[in-house]
């Protein structure tokens, strides 16, 4: 077995329900950055977690997972993964603040998703967990785009790029999760 070798089941957000409801008692609120009116299709479905959804690509259905193998760490490599029900390394927490913005933190290490600033400007940006900084705009997160699939985008602020699984490597487990220009209809850029 690889150091990944798992297929869990993630916890994000089921169809972007906010997991901070689940986990931590939050009131749920809209994943957006503004008040302005969007069309019926880009509002965020609000619903309790069953403790095992999400979020998962709409590509291949795989989790969006911590790298075991680095999982203590700043830096530690985000990817596709099978899902394994119950697998702390796949789920997350999904905090989200009164400007609509999101942090993603994982349940295992504690620590966020964060788009890695040497490259935040390209295509490509590789996307890791590091410290939470709140503040911090690379560590922030919308979630839009909503169809009536129940799949999604999520958006990086400070780029405005989507969270992408690597083309170059979707076949199987251990696909790179990155920032791309968000593409309509790229099913590598949807989630569950």
């Amino acid at each position: 077995m690889t150091g990944n070798s798992r297929g869990n089941r993630c916890l994000l957000a089921g169809s972007a329900a906010l997991l901070t409801t689940a986990l931590v008692g939050a009131t749920p609120s809209e994943a957006w950055p503004s008040t302005t009116s969007r069309p019926a299709h880009d509002v965020a479905p609000t619903r309790q977690l069953d403790g095992d959804v999400g979020p998962r690509s709409a590509y291949n259905g795989r989790c969006l997972d911590a790298d075991l193998n680095q999982i203590g760490h700043n830096g530690t490599k985000v990817q596709l993964w099978d899902c394994i029900p119950g697998a702390a390394n796949q789920r997350w927490i999904l905090t989200t603040f009164g400007d609509g913005t999101s942090t993603i933190k994982s349940v295992r290490s504690g620590r966020c998703l964060d788009a890695d600033l040497n490259h935040i400007g390209h295509n490509g940006t590789r996307v890791q967990l590091w410290d939470c900084y709140s503040t911090y705009s690379h560590q922030r997160w919308i979630l839009r785009d909503y169809n009536p699939d129940g799949t999604f985008r999520i958006i990086n602020v400070r780029s405005r790029r989507c969270l992408d699984a690597d083309l170059n490597h979707i076949g199987g487990n251990g696909t790179p999760i990155q920032l791309w220009n968000c593409l309509p209809g790229a099913a590598n850029q949807r989630w569950r």
